[in-house]
């Protein structure tokens, strides 16, 4: 339940964002990496095939943002790999997800 809120509360404030900063801002990758953690955490109860996709989209488009702003080392960067990783593996998707986390 208290991810279900967290799930609502990130998807309201990105809309807020993107119409603040617009689709490429530092900003709009924290809520896009937040929601897919939030999704990517709700699949390890039930894993729903639709939140996985959009889990690996979101994080994806964060992954895509960060990656215009900071270094391959930065911190957050390397917090958005893991989540795809684990997103990859929690799907079924190993070999994939390996790409992720070497």
């Amino acid at each position: 339940e208290q991810f279900d809120e967290a799930l609502e509360c990130f998807r309201f404030s990105n809309n807020i964002f993107q119409a603040k900063y617009g689709s490429d801002h530092l900003r709009i990758a924290e809520t896009l990496h937040h929601t897919g953690y939030v999704l990517e955490k709700l699949g390890e109860t039930s894993a729903s095939s639709d939140q996985v996709h959009e889990a690996l989209d979101l994080l994806t488009e964060a992954l895509r943002i960060r990656k215009l702003h900071l270094v391959e080392s930065h911190p957050d960067v390397e917090e958005t790999l893991l989540c795809l990783g684990k997103v990859h593996h929690r799907s079924g998707n190993i070999r994939y997800a390996l790409d992720f986390f070497c």
